[in-house]
């Protein structure tokens, strides 16, 4: 739904159109502060919306469909490498490095073990 805000404290406000898709804020667009606006914003993002569920469609049916064989084991390296894209993703650089090198101590610590 749109929402009437302003960027910064003390700016004046104005309708910002965002769309969230599979859990994360996909699209965000700023409208002026008139209701003509506020119905432009309404309907960039259900527009919007459409866009992104249509094209999530299209990539799932040209995905192959997975056999229904038992679940193979995951290793380490496959789970950590996983963990890291996904950090990459959501955290800042400084975040994403400290996870990273915390892997990386926990691999050599691992392989000294072995």
């Amino acid at each position: 739904m749109a929402t009437f805000t302003s960027k910064k404290k003390g700016s004046p406000k104005r309708w910002k159109g965002q769309v969230w898709f599979h859990g994360r804020m996909a699209a965000v667009k700023w409208f002026g502060s008139g209701k003509a606006d506020q119905k432009a914003a309404i309907a960039w993002e259900v527009n919007t919306r459409k866009e992104l569920e249509a094209a999530a469609e299209r990539e799932a049916a040209e995905m192959p469909t997975p056999s229904a064989s038992a679940p193979r084991p995951v290793t380490s390296i496959e789970w950590g490498t996983a963990y890291l894209e996904e950090c990459r993703r959501r955290n800042s650089l400084a975040t994403f490095k400290e996870k990273r090198d915390g892997f990386k101590r926990f691999i050599r610590t691992s392989l000294d073990l072995i």
